[in-house]
């Protein structure tokens, strides 16, 4: 006697259609992971896939911390008085 398997689907790549296409039981990881950013996980919402449920990437600041999450601290930030230097400011 032989078995034969009928119906079976395998995983195939992830679209937003509310299943699990991939069968891997959890959503794609998404995002930036470089502090102070963290990744999140990719979910279909409003009929689009979205990265949702990590931090992104903030203008930066003059206050030693990359916010942008590049990894360069204060590189861009803005002080209306003069020039910040990792998270000191000088006019």
């Amino acid at each position: 006697m032989r078995l034969l398997c009928l119906g079976y689907v395998g995983p195939s790549a992830e679209i937003c259609d509310g299943i699990d296409n991939d069968c891997d039981g959890t959503g794609q990881t998404c995002g930036i992971n470089h502090a102070p950013c963290t990744p999140g996980l990719t979910a279909c919402i409003g009929g689009a896939l979205v990265c949702q449920g990590g931090v992104g990437p903030q203008s930066e600041i003059c206050d030693d911390v990359a916010n942008d999450c590049d990894g360069v601290v204060d590189d861009t930030a803005f002080w209306p008085s003069g020039t910040c230097v990792e998270g000191v400011c000088i006019p």
